[in-house]
């Protein structure tokens, strides 16, 4: 095989796995998430009250010489009654929590929620226990289908124009 094809062959073999990995995320993280988040449109709404609201400082690796940013997030504690029984939560939507670079900005986020509020909870008619205070889900739960976005078409492009030098040569 001469040194073109096999380059040629070992960017189509990239180009499929780059593909299948989209579809995993797709599949396997994306769609569960936006279901997930779906799924509370159809959760029973009910009055809850804020029982601990504060901003909480978190460490996040930057990936770049092991060095850590501080960030903030919003850190609530609401309970509700469902059934007649009462429960407790601190999940405010489906996805990951949300978190800021400014304690300014986790703090005007968390403003609706302030200790003894009473917002609506949404929750899980089959498991009450499964409550969020925003129906939907955050933007986080659609990261996954943007990753899985861009890697499907490039690794569609990938073997497609290795296919083509292969045919050629």
């Amino acid at each position: 095989m001469s040194r073109a094809k096999a380059k040629a062959a070992s960017h189509f073999v990239n180009g499929a796995f780059t593909t299948l990995l989209g579809f995993a995320i797709l599949l396997f993280w994306a769609v569960p998430a936006m279901l997930a988040g779906n799924a509370t449109e159809d959760w029973i709404a009910t009055q809850g009250t804020i029982v601990e609201s504060s901003i909480v400082s978190v460490s996040v690796n930057s990936g770049r010489r092991g060095q850590a940013s501080t960030k903030y997030r919003p850190e609530l504690l609401y309970e509700y009654l469902a059934d007649g029984s009462k429960y407790s939560s601190s999940k405010i939507e489906v996805g990951s929590p949300l978190v800021f670079k400014r304690r300014e900005q986790a703090s005007l986020s968390a403003q609706p929620y302030t200790q003894g509020s009473t917002p609506t909870v949404f929750y899980n008619p089959v498991n009450p226990a499964e409550s969020v205070l925003k129906q939907g889900a955050s933007w986080s739960a659609y990261l996954p289908l943007s990753v899985a976005g861009i890697c499907m078409p490039i690794g569609i492009l990938m073997m497609t124009m290795s296919a083509l030098k292969l045919s050629r040569s």
